[in-house]
């Protein structure tokens, strides 16, 4: 069993026990709200920007607002503070963490705030949210909201349009296209790796979702999650995939040693004299200026497909969870947490981040649409607003997916994820790569 994972297991069953006693810890001001997140210096920024506008409107209302390092710091440190009931009213989640937070019976459901007549959200409100992001808070086996969507991204299709524009190469649209297309690059260039894939996880979860193959489930019957991804489909696409990565048609991000854009964006011979570079990336909307170069024009499209008449394509992006503190405060970080939801403030947050909007309105404002996404296009300028805007654009196609939540949900994607690692490497045979890696899942949960 993994060290983090047993300490993190080890720390969630301390939390249950002292639930009833954390109660005398919660000593804070009843006007006082506790946001964490992850934000760096700019978002960080724009964020104070926004609580000085809020306090404008909710002068009663403190927000105290603290960045805490990457998305595991931010989870490792919640459930720590939920064992002395001095975790957050607020915070940025992903569904696996909120599964964790569950557990310890310390995350807070949304449904009585939504479908409150004062407070909540009317039905054009509830309707204006891009459903498949919405529906994410709704992914924990109990047919309740513990989320709500704050910004999301999603993965997109990196290419460099001057070298398709002067080798006259078709985009692909599925798969087999891909590795079609990766056989003509190397013949132009038999020293480039023509794609790089930056997640392992992504590419896994990707694949058996596209092919309906199975991944996780959640069992209504035992309210357990199942791991479904241990399938002879799924063994078949890992299968294919090592023998593309055999013709050194892709690389990943762990199998690379470094982020995928590097190689997209390499114009430098190593010491032989060689440019290694590759052609394409599938990488994170939200990270596009890691894929802008000066060197060639950015080309962005949609991922592969299995089937283009039903595509697929993964949701990612931080939401909103609130942490049961009183009913007071609960309001209160309720109020803040509708407040970050607002037109206005959406946009200020996906300009400055590259992310979308989570509601249509947002992301059909004249504003947005004419000042930021109008003036997409593939220099570095504006290669956050052509992602944004191909982002969007998936929205009408509804492609977007999630994975069911529950506790060991996270070890099944990383799980998957090393399943690609280890037998791209050749390390372990795909039977027995996916044996452990099924056996590990089983073993986290009990």
């Amino acid at each position: 069993m993994k060290k983090g994972l047993f300490k993190l297991n080890l720390l969630l069953a301390c939390c249950i026990m002292v639930c009833a006693l954390a109660a005398c810890g919660k000593k804070r001001s009843a006007n006082t709200v506790i946001f964490w997140h992850t934000m760096g210096d700019k978002l960080e920024n724009i964020l104070i920007e926004v609580i000085n506008d809020f306090n404008e409107e909710y002068p009663d209302i403190k927000i105290k607002q603290e960045s805490i390092g990457g998305y595991t710091d931010l989870r490792d440190q919640i459930v720590t503070k939920i064992t002395a009931g001095d975790q957050p009213n607020l915070a940025y989640c992903y569904p696996d963490h909120v599964a964790l937070y569950r557990k310890a019976n310390a995350v807070l459901p949304l449904d009585s705030f939504i479908n409150d007549d004062e407070i909540g959200f009317s039905q054009a409100e509830i309707d204006n949210f891009v459903s498949q992001f919405y529906l994410e808070g709704a992914t924990f086996g109990d047919n309740k909201m513990y989320t709500l969507p704050f910004l999301k991204s999603t993965e997109l299709l990196y290419y460099n349009e001057t070298f398709f524009t002067q080798h006259d190469l078709a985009l692909p649209t599925t798969w087999d296209e891909l590795w079609a297309l990766c056989e003509q690059i190397k013949q132009i260039d038999p020293n480039s790796i023509p794609i790089g894939i930056d997640s392992e996880s992504n590419l896994f979860i990707t694949l058996a979702e596209q092919q309906g193959n199975g991944y996780t489930s959640f069992d209504p019957e035992t309210k357990k999650g199942k791991f479904d991804f241990n399938n002879d489909e799924n063994k078949a696409f890992v299968t294919e995939l090592k023998e593309n990565y055999d013709k050194g048609y892709f690389t990943t991000e762990e199998l690379y040693g470094s982020y995928t854009s590097g190689l997209f964006t390499n114009t430098e011979p190593n010491e032989d004299g060689k440019v290694i570079r590759s052609y394409m990336v599938i990488g994170s909307s939200g990270g596009a200026t890691y894929q802008a170069t000066s060197a060639f024009n950015v080309g962005i499209t949609m991922i592969p497909q299995e089937d283009v008449t039903k595509p697929k394509a993964i949701s990612q992006g931080p939401s909103l969870c609130l942490f049961d503190f009183n009913k007071s405060v609960n309001e209160k970080a309720w109020t803040f947490m509708k407040y970050l939801l607002r037109d206005e403030v959406q946009i200020k947050f996906a300009i400055a981040s590259g992310y979308m909007p989570v509601t249509h309105s947002a992301q059909q404002n004249q504003y947005y649409v004419e000042d930021y996404l109008n003036l997409a296009d593939g220099t570095a300028a504006g290669i956050s607003a052509l992602a944004a805007k191909q982002a969007i654009k998936q929205v009408e196609l509804d492609a977007y997916f999630v994975s069911p939540a529950f506790v060991g949900s996270s070890t099944a994607r990383d799980e998957v994820g090393n399943i690609i690692i280890l037998v791209m490497e050749g390390q372990k045979t795909v039977a027995k790569a996916f044996k452990e890696a099924l056996e590990e899942c089983e073993y986290n949960v009990g």
